[in-house]
């Protein structure tokens, strides 16, 4: 037995309202008000980019007396992201600026209810795992605790961008068309915009992509294709590659 379209999105909507409600509880429950290690770091970065619009060259203040370039460390993508969007945001709220770091945050994550559930709804096609997953993502205690903007990481970001690189190129496996392939890319400069270690993961696909059978050459190529040229924007535009 499947639900019928209407009754899916109606449900995948409840389901997103949840997830973003439930972390904003749990978010309220935190009594330790500022950010640690990482999370400090990446916060701090987000505040400057917000009050100034950029990045410093060099931050000595981040580690005297030499300082460090914060472009050239690490990725700073969804740290421009926040600071902008904040930027833009201010002259109509007094939300302060960590609690609009958790409530982005929490937004973003919460949006893997829809992806999660098409991703797997495909891998497996059955819409009943589709809707387990998006459950999960709504109601499991220990992903709500770490994705409720209490800690401001990457990985946090990278997740929902690889669940929606991955729903692409499952669907250009059945369908390889050009809108596919230019998404699969731009997903793929994303992710490198704002997790240091996304390499890794584009490696690892590649090979697979490779690898796996039953996947035409037409969709072999494409994504391969878009893949390479998002590589090479994002090593041309991003300082920390």
């Amino acid at each position: 037995m499947t639900l019928p379209r209407g009754g899916t999105k109606v449900l995948l909507i409840v389901l997103f309202v949840s997830a973003v409600w439930f972390r904003m509880q749990s978010m309220e429950d935190a009594v330790y008000p500022y950010y640690k290690g990482e999370s400090g770091t990446n916060f701090r970065q987000t505040i400057h980019i917000a009050g100034r619009g950029t990045l410093p060259d060099i931050d000595k203040r981040a580690a005297w007396p030499e300082g460090i370039s914060p472009l050239k460390e690490k990725a700073n993508g969804i740290e421009y992201f926040i600071g902008y969007t904040y930027r833009l945001a201010k002259p109509f709220t007094d939300v302060s600026q960590k609690r609009f770091v958790n409530i982005v945050t929490i937004l973003i994550f919460s949006l893997s209810v829809f992806i999660l559930f098409a991703l797997t709804r495909t891998l497996w096609s059955c819409q009943a795992a589709g809707l387990w997953a998006a459950a999960l993502v709504a109601f499991s205690s220990p992903l709500i605790g770490s994705t409720n903007g209490s800690e401001y990481y990457h990985g946090t970001f990278a997740f929902v961008i690889i669940s929606f690189h991955l729903l692409v190129a499952l669907g250009a496996v059945h369908r390889p068309t050009l809108a596919r392939s230019l998404l699969a890319g731009l997903s793929v400069f994303l992710l490198l915009a704002v997790w240091e270690h996304a390499g890794l993961y584009v490696a690892a696909f590649c090979l697979l992509w490779t690898l796996v059978p039953g996947i035409g050459i037409s969709a072999r190529s494409r994504l391969l294709i878009a893949l390479l040229a998002a590589v090479v924007l994002a090593g041309l535009a991003l300082p920390y590659l």
